[in-house]
């Protein structure tokens, strides 16, 4: 998805219902005390993590400047990744269901593509628009 451009990029606080769906979205992968900040970088990877419950987020829009002329500039991926447990191992021995070995997955900790774009969103990378014009049926 298109990375925003650190020059003219604009912060702002998420509405009542960025923030809904932001939590919704990342239930389970937000840290909700200041103990689990650190584990959580450690398995998700992100420096910048924010705190579950929050009223609002501080994220970035696409402004356009001289450099990149539509608030853009290059690009970075989303990514699906998990690991293959022994329960997922087994499923997949056993020949699951698409269905089924994609809620093993997200129980064993996978994070969607739909939830890494909102880490990067949140991380400054990107926007909530870029994410839900790619990642929105995932």
């Amino acid at each position: 998805m298109r990375r925003l451009c650190e020059k003219c990029k604009t912060p702002f606080e998420t509405s009542p219902i960025e923030t809904k769906t932001v939590l919704t979205t990342l239930a389970g992968v937000l840290p909700k005390t200041e103990d689990d900040v650190k584990k959580a970088k450690e398995d998700i990877g992100y420096d910048i993590l924010p705190m579950a419950g929050r009223e609002s987020y501080t994220m970035y829009k696409a402004v356009g400047c001289k450099a990149c002329s539509k608030g853009y500039k290059g690009r970075i991926g989303i990514y699906e990744v998990f690991a293959i447990t022994t329960d997922m191992e087994k499923m997949l021995s056993q020949h699951a269901t698409t269905t089924d070995v994609q809620n093993q997955a997200q129980k064993d900790g996978m994070i969607t593509m739909k939830q890494d774009g909102y880490l990067k969103a949140l991380s400054g990378l990107t926007t909530l628009e870029e994410v839900a014009r790619v990642a929105a049926d995932f």
